[in-house]
């Protein structure tokens, strides 16, 4: 290399450094990314908010919608199809019965003292098993009480020896106009119970006889299945028999 390329080189070298120092272009401000993101963020949240604003619109509609169809369904105890269900278990010297708001019922009942052949508690009927219904029929409109939510102020508990437990669920439209579903649990024995009471529901209630459809599906208590058939069996009784 001669003297005049090394000085050329020197001298581009010289030039570009003066360039880049005294006028290259600005870099972008921080600034302007920082706004970037807060603007993606508000929208972000904005998207966020506007979803949960459908979501409740929506369900505020079903709601609506549920509250339309109880109407049509149940009329004036409409306000009863709703509602959490509540449990609890009263237990006496030879059952374990747990009842449920909802229809005012029996949900379980455990015989204490027996097995089935499996050697597991012996589970007399429960909600896959039993299905009690109860009709009504209010201005010609067919309602199951099992459907309704009752209330009451009775909580699990134990009863035993000669002591007697009586509670009951209840549907109360005003102070004078209720249903009311009375139990007596003995401290002993297997017999429960059970009346039912309707109250100032003239022209709410029609004058017909109330229906009650019992399904229960048995199950396998022993090993021998002709020999459960055998002894399987439901005896009725009326009022002036004892019952």
């Amino acid at each position: 290399m001669d003297r005049n390329q090394i000085i050329g080189m020197v001298l581009m070298l010289i030039l570009m450094t003066v360039y880049f120092q005294f006028f290259s272009p600005d870099l972008p401000e921080p600034v302007a990314q920082e706004a970037t993101t807060e603007q993606t963020t508000e929208s972000l949240n904005n998207n966020q908010a506007t979803e949960r604003q459908n979501i409740e619109q929506v369900n505020e509609s079903d709601d609506s919608l549920l509250n339309a169809m109880n109407n049509e369904k149940y009329g004036v105890f409409a306000a009863f199809a709703a509602g959490a269900e509540e449990t609890f278990k009263i237990e006496n010297d030879d059952v374990i019965a747990t009842f449920s708001s909802k229809g005012g019922q029996i949900k379980k009942l455990v015989l204490k003292g027996h097995l089935t052949f499996e050697k597991k508690p012996l589970v007399l009927i429960d909600e896959n098993s039993s299905d009690m219904d109860i009709w009504i029929k209010s201005n010609y409109r067919p309602i199951n009480l099992a459907d309704l939510n009752f209330s009451t102020g009775r909580t699990g508990t134990k009863v035993s020896g000669t002591d007697t437990l009586k509670f009951s669920f209840k549907i109360n439209l005003d102070g004078k106009r209720f249903i009311e579903q009375q139990y007596t649990i003995p401290g002993t024995g297997h017999v429960i119970g059970y009346k039912i009471k309707m109250s100032g529901l003239d022209g709410i209630i029609d004058n017909e006889d109330v229906q009650i459809n019992w399904v229960n599906r048995m199950k396998v208590y022993e090993d021998n299945l002709k020999a459960s058939r055998t002894v399987t069996t439901i005896n009725y009784y009326t009022e002036a028999e004892g019952m």
